[in-house]
């Protein structure tokens, strides 16, 4: 008996509870009006206001200049082997904003020179070179060894060094530096004490 009194007030608990819980949900749910408005109101805008950007008022041919930069980049293994391309040709957008339409197109060069150094094609190259030059290198070292260090050493010069821009000079001198520090690496620090930090 006592479990069958404890059930019908149980249920009767239960049927009282859901009827408040039902009056509550009711006077506190908002209506469809009121979803509807906030719908509305938190809505994004058919036509939002554009971003600023900040090349909005760039001429075109500022535009066009630093594409045939970037083009003449990629197409000069010069410049291709030893920079990033797309970094100078905006470089050389930036700096032709900065300088004005007066300013020569050399003279933006010349000021972007050093800048974007990216040597990852260079060290390919030149293990490339190393590796079809095996006549000449050291006789004690395998030579994927030796051309493998001297590719990442010349890399490294370059990349800690390229203020100059790449040029026979300092392709020159980063070459010999990389040789002697792969075949004897004793003795180039004596010539080069503070070159590789």
């Amino acid at each position: 008996m006592n479990l069958r009194v404890f059930r019908c007030a149980f249920l009767c608990l239960f049927l009282c509870l859901t009827a408040s819980f039902s009056a509550w949900a009711q006077d506190t749910a908002p209506s469809d009006k009121q979803i509807l408005q906030e719908t509305l109101k938190n809505a994004p805008a058919q036509n939002p206001t554009p971003a600023l950007d900040p090349y909005a008022d760039l001429p075109e041919e500022y535009i066009v200049e630093a594409q045939k930069y970037y083009a003449l980049c990629e197409g000069d293994a010069s410049l291709y082997l030893y920079y990033n391309c797309k970094c100078l040709g905006s470089k050389f957008l930036d700096k032709r904003i900065e300088l004005g339409p007066e300013a020569e197109n050399t003279s933006i060069v010349l000021d972007i020179r050093g800048e974007c150094a990216d040597a990852s094609r260079a060290a390919g190259y030149e293990y490339e070179q190393c590796v079809n030059n095996g006549a000449m290198m050291p006789y004690n070292i395998p030579l994927e060894e030796y051309c493998a260090c001297y590719a990442n050493t010349f890399a490294k010069l370059y990349e800690k060094n390229s203020y100059d821009g790449p040029g026979a000079r300092v392709f020159t001198h980063f070459q010999a530096q990389a040789y002697l520090t792969c075949k004897n690496p004793a003795l180039a620090a004596k010539f080069w004490p503070n070159r590789m930090k």
